[in-house]
């Protein structure tokens, strides 16, 4: 009689000895079966397994798997064992050896096994493109009964049970999975505080930073059917078909990322190269960059089923210590990367609040008030663009919520304000919107979902208010154009065209354009020296050139530097120097003398002035030249003629039209009673530049208008009278 091996601790001779079948195991053969032989093929801690040659009724011979657990634990085994193979073959059914059956022993029901077909397999990993494509396949193909994650019983990784109660959601049930297996580990090894504060930073903030947004924001993930314990000891190559083989499998309907955990190792057999492989079948899942971050969680989960699994191994707790710390950091990493939002206490008041009403009119927030900062890139440069918490709109708010996932403290800069200010954040992330005696805006528009500072309504009553008031600039504006041209402010088109047909005739009723009327006068060849010695002030009359001498002389001392500033605004295309008043008679000779001969260079170049001065006479102090009125109208005595200072410039460039003027047949010396030593002494002066100015007037042949005479006439009148 051979002995029950299954009972009794696994030795190396228990391990390949005989064993007794037990009847019901035989019964859930195919009837007519015959036991040939029944040897032991292994052992571990929690199972015994047994290689079970048998006779089909047809006369086929058929070999069994056979693997016995015992107490409560090993029936869920090895039920669950079944069902999960049962499953994968269903899908891939060269993937997995076919399950026959699940059940307890008929001589003691504290045993139960299972039973499948059994493989001669080659213990070396099998080709990496091959079996992960098959695994793949297996992934892809695969399709949840219920389109929720989890498994219709509990399955187990070695004698330990995983949670594999349906949820919606993958976050909620890894969660609800990894929560199971840290009470395991804690149970077979014991906690302490430092452990549970990392398990519950891992529970609660790694497992919804790294899971959730898998679903959320337009993502989605499919329930794939995963073997659940994969690694290099359940995978082998089939020795008879050569294909990949997989088994002692504990599945659920979980993301197909958490299958390949443990490739994520840097290992020669079943490491990084079997990953990539994999995901050359199936893409990696958005967000691809956290990807790696997702398999270091999964693989706390292989860390605590390890540690509780072998309690009396100390380094393994150690290892669940190190994914934990991994787990953490890299969560950090990636919420400071992704980070946008900040909020925090302003330490100064130098921030201007980017909300668009505030930024027009430049508002800062004020020291210690709380703001609301986005990182913001600008290509070469970074930095926070803050805003009033009070302008924080719902819209950023509902955005916040969806990067915190819920979590305030996830928030940057939370921990570090006020408990007042905290409670201000809580709330307006739960109620989505600020409160509104902080909110800056239209309380209509503080509302979840609401975008903008102002409402429609608020926007359009703003709006035509603004062109009401461009309206009413616009029509002032007219008004006032309107004014300026009665008043005679702006220039006409007739006054443009008079300018230029008579541009030595003054214009009675315009003022303020010497100027421009002197730059425009193309026949006024004479420059403006004269007009200091005609006017000293507007609405002063000067009566005769003996008046104008004396002017000339008072302000000769006075005036010497503000002429010299005035050299600077001649007329355009003359080399004149206007306002310049010289000391002596004399020295206003030879500065005329210069001018005529520069004038005359200028535009007569081919005339050389020979012709010997008139005898024109300047005007002395107190006395008045006696001339008749026929000599008034001579275009060449009008120069010693008074003027209205009111008409400055216009008398100005008469004076310098009828000195340039042609010598009339009807000239006569001009009669003078002057003092004897200033005639003497300014004769010589004047003589030639009287001179040069009739020679270059008979060449021009007379372009001085006749009109100025009898405006010269009457002018002379005023003066007698």
């Amino acid at each position: 009689m051979t002995t029950n091996l299954f009972e009794a601790q696994p030795t190396e001779n228990s391990k390949t000895g005989a064993i007794e079948v037990d009847e019901n195991v035989i019964a859930k053969m195919p009837a007519g079966t015959r036991i040939i032989s029944a040897l032991g093929h292994g052992a571990s801690f929690w199972t015994r397994t047994a290689r079970v040659e048998t006779m089909m009724p047809d006369e086929s011979p058929r070999t069994f798997f056979l693997k016995v657990a015992g107490g409560d634990r090993g029936r869920g085994m090895m039920q669950g064992e079944f069902e999960s193979m049962t499953a994968i073959q269903a899908v891939s059914p060269a993937f997995a050896p076919k399950p026959t059956a699940w059940g307890t022993f008929k001589t003691n029901p504290d045993l139960h096994f299972f039973l499948c077909d059994f493989h001669h397999m080659d213990p070396e990993t099998p080709n990496a493109s091959t079996f992960t494509a098959r695994l793949a396949e297996m992934h892809q193909k695969s399709i949840s009964p219920n389109g929720k994650y989890g498994f219709h019983l509990t399955t187990y990784n070695g004698n330990l049970p995983q949670d594999c109660t349906w949820t919606d959601t993958w976050e909620e049930c890894y969660r609800n999975n990894l929560k199971k297996m840290f009470d395991l580990e804690e149970e077979a090894r014991g906690s302490d505080r430092d452990f549970r504060e990392r398990r519950d930073t891992v529970l609660d903030k790694a497992v919804t930073r790294l899971l959730r947004p898998l679903e959320s924001e337009g993502r989605s993930i499919k329930p794939c059917l995963v073997h659940g314990d994969l690694w290099s000891g359940n995978v082998a190559t089939d020795i008879e078909t050569g294909e990949p083989i997989v088994f002692d499998a504990s599945a659920l309907y979980a993301h197909n990322e958490y299958e390949v955990r443990p490739m994520r190792a840097n290992r020669k057999f079943f490491g990084r190269s079997y990953l990539k492989s994999y995901h050359d079948y199936y893409p990696i899942s958005e967000p691809v960059e956290e990807h790696d971050a997702r398999l270091a969680l999964y693989g706390v989960w292989s860390a605590l089923n390890w540690s509780a699994l072998h309690p009396d191994k100390p380094q393994y707790r150690q290892t669940v210590l190190d994914a934990l710390n991994e787990v953490m950091r890299m969560v950090s990493d990636i919420s400071e990367k992704n980070m946008a939002y900040r909020i925090e206490v302003a330490s100064s008041a130098r921030s201007i609040c980017k909300m668009t009403e505030c930024k027009k009119q430049k508002v800062k927030i004020g020291k210690n008030e709380l703001r609301f900062g986005v990182w913001v890139d600008y290509g070469e440069h970074q930095g926070w663009a803050w805003r009033h918490w009070g302008c924080v709109t719902p819209k950023q708010l509902e955005s916040l919520h969806d990067v915190l996932e819920g979590d305030v403290e996830m928030f940057d800069g939370y921990e570090e304000i006020p408990n007042d200010c905290q409670e201000k954040v809580k709330r307006a992330l739960q109620n989505g919107h600020v409160d509104d005696e902080d909110w800056k805006g239209d309380v209509e528009q503080n509302r979840p979902g609401m975008k903008g500072f102002r409402s429609p309504a608020a926007r359009k009553k703003k709006a035509a208010e603004q062109e009401g008031a461009d309206v009413i600039l616009y029509a002032q504006l007219g008004s006032l154009t309107s004014l300026a041209l009665a008043e005679g402010l702006y220039p006409t088109q007739s006054d443009a065209e008079e300018g230029d047909q008579s541009p030595s005739k003054p214009a009675p009723k315009k003022r303020g354009r010497p100027k421009k009327d002197v730059s425009e006068d193309d026949n006024v060849e004479e420059p403006a020296p004269k007009k200091a010695k005609v006017t000293t002030k507007r609405g002063k009359k000067i009566k005769d050139e003996g008046e104008a001498d004396d002017v000339a002389e008072n302000e000769a001392n006075d005036n010497v530097s503000k002429s010299s500033a005035k050299k600077g605004k001649q007329t355009k295309g003359k080399d004149v120097e206007p306002d310049v008043a010289p000391k002596p008679k004399a020295k206003a000779a030879a500065k005329k003398t210069k001018a005529v001969k520069q004038e005359s260079a200028t535009d007569e170049p081919n005339v050389t002035p020979t012709v010997p001065p008139t005898k024109k006479a300047v005007g002395k102090k107190g006395q008045k030249a006696v001339k008749d009125e026929d000599e008034l109208e001579d275009p060449n005595d009008a120069q010693a003629q008074p003027v209205k200072a009111a008409k400055r410039s216009r008398k100005a460039k008469v004076e310098h039209a009828e000195e340039g003027s042609p010598a009339s047949e009807h000239d006569e010396p001009v009669v003078k009673s002057v003092k004897k030593p200033r005639a003497t002494k300014n004769a010589a002066n004047t003589k030639k530049p009287i001179a040069k100015k009739g020679q270059k007037d008979v060449d021009a042949e007379a372009e001085a208008p006749v009109t100025e005479a009898p405006k010269a006439k009457r002018g002379r009148k005023k003066a007698d009278s």
